[in-house]
């Protein structure tokens, strides 16, 4: 609708003090536009496509030479603009697209997804040249991403949208503050020592016996003999990971259980540890030795502070026995999956897709932002 594409269906909107209804010719002038799909002949060259953008934009033709170059230059596209558009990979059309949207050094740059398709070298390269764009201070981008780490790294102002509708709005710190689910633990304990494994060998042989199907030999222990074992060392509920973690075998030895036993008590010592300091903090993923945990960001009408929840870790790692640990704010990818988990199916024709323009259908989640002069 801003770029003119589509009438709005109500409101009203001006670039740069135009009214986009009834000044839209001269609004156009003003617009630089990279769509998501690219729009490009396959039968034309790089330089041929911005030379075209070039007089289609206005530019005195005396300048148009110096102007392609410039743009051939940013964009990195010296070895390729002599080829065929129709060669390039992924990743040189949407830096050929960005810089035809670039030409003529518009006052506002729609950027539908523009680092799509692209390595990360190259991503962080776009990345450099649109915020060069925006320091000189004559242009603002407005871009559409699903990349958080592309919002943080390039917006100052980020809003989300769900279902064709807008969500929120605000800075990335803002977001993450109002939207957020408190902070974010992830650790890595400990290997069980030695010691402690075999402490718990004695109790399973101790318990199994040592010959047959159920002890050391034959084809191990059967996840009906550990949970059976579970409930004799008086920890049957730990049954239930082996059950849904699946972190433990049919045909386990008694050493591989006892290893598994040393780890879970280990884990279960971390998760009391973080249920008491911190009372509704939830143990949201576990892979292995590794934790992650979310703590809310008030505990008992006291917000926590990242410093004293550092302090207290550092305090008690020794106790806890962790190789390594990070503490940090919810992340922006952890808001924008919150917003999209909510997104419900459209009825009509209404929505807008992830591709901008999606009609009718479920509308996925699109992250619309704003880096503002």
């Amino acid at each position: 609708m801003l770029s003119g594409e589509f009438p709005p269906s109500s409101g009203r909107a001006w670039l740069a003090g135009k009214d986009i209804l009834t000044r839209a010719s001269e609004v156009r002038r003003l617009i630089g536009y990279c769509p998501q799909f690219d729009a490009l002949f396959e039968l034309m060259t790089g330089e041929e496509h911005l030379r075209m953008y070039a007089r289609i934009k206005g530019i005195e033709e005396k300048n148009i030479e110096e102007c392609v170059q410039e743009q051939i230059e940013r964009m990195d596209l010296k070895d390729h603009c002599k080829r065929m558009a129709g060669g390039y990979s992924g990743g040189n059309k949407r830096k050929l697209s960005v810089a035809c949207a670039m030409i003529g050094q518009p006052s506002i740059i729609f950027l539908d997804e523009p680092s799509t398709g692209m390595d990360p070298v190259a991503r962080r390269f776009m990345w450099s040249v649109i915020n060069d764009i925006c320091a000189q201070g004559k242009t603002s981008v407005i871009l559409t991403t699903h990349s958080m780490e592309e919002c943080e790294a390039l917006c100052q102002k980020i809003g989300i949208m769900v279902g064709g509708r807008f969500r929120c709005i605000g800075s990335g710190q803002h977001l993450k503050t109002k939207f957020g689910m408190g902070y974010q633990l992830e650790c890595v304990m400990n290997h069980p020592t030695d010691l402690k494994v075999q402490e718990w060998l004695a109790l399973t042989l101790a318990k199994a016996g040592t010959g047959g199907a159920g002890g050391d030999g034959g084809d191990g222990l059967t996840v009906a003999k550990m949970t059976a074992l579970l409930a004799g060392f008086g920890v049957g509920d730990w049954a239930a990971s082996i059950r849904e973690r699946h972190e433990v075998h049919d045909g386990a030895s008694p050493h591989d259980f006892a290893s598994w036993c040393a780890q879970e008590e280990h884990f279960r010592s971390v998760c009391t540890f973080m249920s008491d300091a911190y009372p509704g903090s939830l143990m949201r993923e576990k892979q292995g030795s590794k934790i992650r945990f979310e703590v809310p960001s008030v505990v008992n009408g006291v917000r926590l502070k990242l410093s004293g929840m550092f302090g207290t870790l550092t305090a008690n790692k020794d106790k806890l026995e962790l190789q390594e640990y990070s503490l940090s704010q919810t992340s922006l990818e952890q808001v924008f999956n919150k917003f999209a988990a909510t997104q419900e199916e459209e009825t009509g024709d209404v929505g807008m897709g992830a591709g901008g323009g999606g009609k009718g259908g479920a509308a996925n989640p699109v992250t619309a932002m704003a880096s503002p002069v």
